[in-house]
């Protein structure tokens, strides 16, 4: 089907045949590896179980991560703009991306823009601003990234030796910088971003770059999550099982002596929208095939991130915006019904602020005016929702309540009285002490 003839109303039909054939699947996944059977367990001081005891069950934070990149954290040019890009940031998220990008952190040799009060620069907030948001509104953040061999002229840092095998400590000085600063604060770091991109913009890097990176990274932070965060095309699209490039690459570092801790795909469906049917309906991003890459990376025994995501809302077609929403429900359903996905992670979360030409593609959750798309609503619901536990339960004779939930964190309100739990696939057993 021509991407230059095919109807919305065909693109969604056919989107629709796809998603099909693997509902099943995705409906079970979210109820098998997402919720679980509990038991709370209410007694007295003297451990003599309480029946007939009446419960609320709240459901507070999804121990899934769910976010977007803080790159416009204190951005646009009005307080009510920052005000408002935040209230629609922490409605829906409990993750972000916090840019640590070199270049940009460390624009000439020794200055570092880490500090608040940092020279401002456009969708590159000081680390320190975001991380005090994160830690007052109970977001947990990724660094990315610590080293980018290249993107098209953004990395590395210009002020580098002309001479490659020159780096070294250079590079190791900035990880040192950011582990002094940042060490044990940050969830998780892509240390190497993207190392297909290789020689875009660099002719040159330091040999086995690669490898050295990560076991600097290893050495410095060693509480620190360190990830691998890899371009859609070789995430989802050159996948040949364990012939794939990815697989060989991850494969490569771990037999080198590198410490790998999850593993990032990307999921930009770069283009307007009927300019990518074929990618959505032919190639990549088939649900089918998407549950199978996932199924093979997850032999790793890694915790998989969705780590960057685009789809877009403008081209032709003039219900854009509907069906931007009704592929990103489907997706997000896919990727929270595996099992291995730990995160998933939009990219820019509003229109106006992409990288480069990006933004024709309007690939934002949200309008430049801020306003919401229907692809926010249909987040909402889903995170907020759908995905989200909330119930009354009584105790039986024995002092026990059950109810299914979604895993996260939890207050259990009894007489008045909140009591706090988190509830998991290892922990859904709670014994509560019921205050005299």
């Amino acid at each position: 089907m021509s991407s230059t003839e095919i109807t919305s109303e065909q693109l969604v039909s056919a989107w629709r045949k796809l998603v099909e054939p693997v509902s099943d699947r995705i409906d079970q996944g979210i109820r098998n590896h997402r919720q679980s059977d509990v038991i709370v367990k209410v007694t007295d001081r003297a451990g003599a179980a309480l029946a007939g005891v009446g419960i609320e069950a709240v459901q507070q934070s999804h121990a899934c991560h769910f976010g977007a990149n803080s790159f416009m954290l204190c951005g646009y040019e009005s307080d009510r703009e920052n005000q408002l890009w935040h209230d629609r940031y922490v409605q829906l998220f409990n993750y972000t991306v916090a840019g640590c990008f070199w270049p940009d952190y460390e624009p000439e040799p020794g200055k570092l823009r880490f500090d608040a009060d940092s020279e401002p620069r456009y969708r590159r907030p000081p680390v320190d601003v975001v991380l005090d948001w994160c830690e007052t509104n109970n977001i947990t953040a990724k660094g990315h990234n610590l080293f980018w061999g290249t993107n098209n002229g953004l990395t590395p840092p210009k002020w580098l030796p002309d001479d490659a095998e020159q780096w070294r400590p250079h590079i190791r000085k900035w990880f040192e910088d950011v582990a002094a600063r940042y060490a044990g604060r940050i969830d998780a770091w892509d240390v190497v971003n993207e190392f297909f991109q290789y020689g875009m913009a660099s002719p040159t890097l330091p040999r086995d770059y690669g490898v050295w990176c990560y076991l600097q990274a290893n050495e410095l932070f060693p509480d620190d999550r360190l990830f691998v965060n890899e371009a859609q095309g070789y995430a989802w699209g050159q996948f040949k099982y364990e012939h794939s490039p990815y697989h060989l690459l991850i494969e490569n570092l771990r037999n080198k002596g590198c410490r790998i801790d999850g593993i990032g795909m990307q999921h930009h469906v770069w283009g307007q929208l009927h300019q990518v049917t074929r990618n959505l309906l032919e190639l990549e991003y088939r649900p089918g095939h998407e549950l199978n890459v996932l199924d093979h990376y997850a032999q790793f025994g890694l915790p998989i991130h969705i780590s960057e995501i685009t789809v877009g809302s403008g081209g032709t077609f003039k219900d854009g915006e509907d069906i931007q929403a009704e592929l990103v429900r489907d997706f997000y359903r896919l990727w929270f019904s595996h099992p291995a996905v730990d995160a998933i992670v939009w990219w820019n979360m509003a229109d106006g602020n992409a990288f480069g030409n990006e933004g024709e593609f309007e690939g934002g959750l949200i309008r430049p005016d801020l306003s919401p798309k229907p692809a926010y609503d249909v987040l909402d619901q889903l995170i907020n929702h759908d995905w989200k536990t909330q119930t009354s339960i009584t105790t039986d004779g024995d002092g026990n309540a059950r109810f299914r939930g979604f895993h996260g964190a939890y207050q259990f309100i009894i007489n008045g009285a909140t009591h706090e739990a988190d509830i998991t696939n290892d922990q859904n057993t709670i014994t509560l002490t019921q205050a005299e």
